[in-house]
């Protein structure tokens, strides 16, 4: 038997092993020790109860004492017999007798078992020796302590474990996040690598974009606006870059919405690249020509289009210019063709002419007024000026006909016209239309043949008043002009002060299909023979072209407007106006010398009767070598020279021989057909005047007087 003393001994001893301890797991060591020692035991086995069933509870072993005491041989037998899991009727009859103050139980005949309450079992195997239960009993509410340190035992394990756990997962999730640190910095490196490269791309871009020749800009095809330009489209259009991004690509394109939609859809149609040619508009009006190409691109994570606009038009207007220039190439061939036609006919033609038109002249001079050969030697001259007209004409297309330039008033000139037979007759014919004279020109002198300035007037006042059918009006007016040449619409002038000529009508105007021919030659609405030769505008052309001049016109179906643009000359070279003088006016009293030079037999026979009606003393030659051996043996006063004579010398070289002789002697050029050069290179030699065959008497008169200095 144990003492009292033993007893309380053992349960201070107990009970410091409990309490003493500030670690659990060797406390409780401690603990069932102190329990072993003092009920001499050989081995002690805490379990705890880990769940429990209908039928039973399964117990789990926390520790033992000794360690590892499973494997000791000696304890294995004892511990095989110690059930995993125990009845619930091996727990109520446990149970029964802790009731009945035995508070343990027997396993098997080794080992005692303890209730540990709330936690499980203790197992104590015994040491031969059966124990005293007033000693279990004297510490069975330590027992309730050690079950509590065992729970805490454990759950201090288990949260060394959760911690162990954690610590492991926390390394494991460190690692992790070391490995995606390494990444993200890489990634993050090459983030900003690419948003370098991004930066460099984009400043190239700009800089090429921005230093482009071509306009470029970026289209939204939702809202149609501007999203980006460059700098050259800016200047192209007149446009800063804010005022550009404000507007809608509708103001900028001179085509209507429906268009410029259809046209902004085809793009991503197309799938590759669109091309096509539009007309811009400028900010301040104008339209402009371009080419353009479009794709659709990805802008700012959105569909865009980028459209590349070129500005080509210089290269329609060199193409206008190319077409002009093969125009006026085509009309130029033409002209030469029909010019070496007249040419080569012209001469002969003039001199045939010559003597339908000079016989019948002298004749009527002759013949009483009651002679009945007058109206049909009237018809013959009529009918050879008709004819002389016809080859003047042809002439003049072929700009071959010579003809002397001195500075005219226009005024005057249109003022002689308003008074001429030919005008007089016209209105006659057409007293329906009305005709207004408008002279606002202050400065009207021109540097001109007045014969074909009045000749083309006379052209443009015939057509216009033919061309209305009815009443209407036919305005002549003369004005002043200076002209810019960088604008448009005067491109092909020269700078400077024009002196232009309108003529302008209320006929039913030019059709679309005739406006490209009117200055072809015999291209005519007219009947042939009977209203015109077919030449009338194209002497109009050739004369305006011949002195350097612009020709337009404009019509509609409410009339045709002809404006003819001659440069300015100056008012001191201006000639006088020759009053009309009769024919006795050019008979002379001084029988003056004069030598005609012409190949011709008949030419010089009519020049001949000419001169002596006139009073002067004439002889005749038939080339320039006879003139020259002449006027070496016989002094003149003055030379009619045909400019061509073939062969031998021709005019200029004639009188420039004559001159070596006589440097008194004064000199007339004729011809019907001469090159011009000749015929100023003669006028610079000294010969004084220049008559175009064929010529009447009177102009002939004036030539020899005008020559003679009378």
């Amino acid at each position: 038997m144990i003492t009292p003393l033993e007893h309380l001994q053992f349960q201070y001893e107990l009970s410091m092993a409990i309490g003493r301890s500030l670690e659990l797991k060797s406390m409780l060591r401690r603990s069932v020790s102190t329990i072993l020692r003092k009920l001499n035991c050989q081995a002690g086995i805490v379990m705890e109860i880990k769940h429990i069933t209908a039928e039973q509870m399964c117990f789990e072993t926390v520790f033992s004492i000794p360690r590892e005491v499973g494997r000791i041989h000696e304890y294995q037998r004892i511990l095989e017999s110690i059930p995993e899991d125990f009845s619930h009727d091996w727990l109520g009859r446990f149970l029964a007798k802790q009731a009945s103050h035995h508070h343990y139980s027997d396993v098997g005949r080794h080992a005692y078992t303890l209730e540990l309450p709330g936690f499980g079992l203790l197992i104590l195997i015994k040491n031969g020796r059966e124990l005293d239960p007033s000693l279990v009993k004297s510490f069975t509410p330590l027992l309730s302590k050690l079950a509590t340190a065992c729970m805490a035992c454990v759950q201090n394990n288990e949260l060394i474990q959760h911690r162990d756990n954690l610590q492991a997962l926390v390394k494991l999730k460190t690692g992790e996040l070391v490995e995606r640190n390494v990444l993200l910095e890489k990634e993050i490196a090459e983030k900003e690598k690419a948003e370098k490269e991004f930066r460099e791309s984009e400043e190239r871009y700009t800089a090429v974009v921005q230093q482009a020749f071509e306009g470029i800009y970026l289209l939204d095809p939702e809202s149609k606006r501007i999203l980006h330009s460059n700098q050259s489209l800016q200047k192209m259009l007149g446009y800063t870059s804010d005022e550009i991004r404000r507007i809608k690509v509708y103001d900028l394109i001179h085509h209507d919405r429906g268009e410029v939609d259809r046209n902004i859809e085809q793009v991503p149609q197309q799938g590759q690249i669109y091309r096509g040619e539009r007309k811009y508009i400028h900010k301040l009006g104008n339209v402009i020509n371009v080419d353009i190409s479009a794709k659709l691109i990805k802008f700012s994570g959105k569909q865009a289009i980028l459209v590349i606009v070129r500005d080509i038009s210089e290269r329609k207007r060199a193409l206008k210019e190319k077409e002009q220039l093969r125009e006026k190439l085509r009309q130029a061939q033409k002209f030469e063709a029909l010019g070496t036609l007249a040419g080569g006919v012209a001469h002969d033609l003039n001199n045939i002419l010559s003597g339908i038109v000079g016989y019948p002249e002298l004749l009527l001079k002759k013949l009483p007024e009651e002679s009945e050969l007058i109206p049909p030697l009237k018809a013959i001259h009529d009918s050879g000026q008709r004819a002389s007209v016809v080859v003047a004409d042809l002439l003049t297309v072929a700009r071959s006909a010579a003809s002397i330039r001195e500075t005219h008033n226009f005024n005057t000139l249109i003022k002689e016209y308003v008074k001429s037979p030919e005008f007089l007759q016209l209105t006659v014919n057409h007293p329906a239309v009305s005709h207004e004279l408008i002279l606002e020109a202050e400065e009207p002198f021109v540097l001109c043949s007045p014969v074909h300035i009045k000749k083309v007037l006379m052209n443009l006042v015939t057509n216009a008043t033919e061309s209305v059918e009815e009443a209407g009006e036919v305005k002549i007016r003369t004005y002043n002009k200076s002209i810019d040449k960088t604008k448009s619409k005067y491109s092909e002038f020269d700078n400077g002060t024009y002196v232009v000529i309108e003529v302008c009508d209320t006929g039913s105007g030019i059709s679309e299909k005739d406006h490209q021919h009117i200055f072809d030659p015999f291209y005519t609405k007219k009947e042939m023979g009977r209203s015109g030769t077919g030449l009338g505008l194209t002497v109009v052309w050739n004369t305006v072209m011949n002195h350097g001049g612009k020709i337009t016109v404009d019509s509609s179906e409410d009339g045709t407007c002809f404006r003819l643009y001659f440069r300015g000359s100056s008012r001191d070279h201006l000639m006088a106006v020759i009053e009309e003088q009769t024919l006795e006016s050019f008979t002379t009293l001084n029988k003056e010398r004069v030598l005609i030079v012409d190949d011709e037999q008949l030419l010089q026979d009519i020049a001949s009767h000419m001169l002596k009606e006139l009073g002067y003393s004439v002889e005749t030659v038939s080339s320039g070598e006879e003139a020259v051996n002449w006027v070496k043996q016989h002094p003149v006063d003055l030379l009619v020279i045909d400019m061509l004579m073939e062969p031998g010398m021709n005019g200029k070289e004639t009188y420039e021989a004559v001159s070596k002789i006589r440097p008194s002697a004064k000199a007339v050029i004729t011809s019907g057909f001469s090159e011009s050069e000749d015929v100023k290179n003669a006028l610079r030699l000294g010969a004084k005047t220049f008559l175009l065959k064929p010529y009447s008497i009177e102009q002939l008169g004036r030539a020899v007087q005008e020559a003679l200095g009378e």
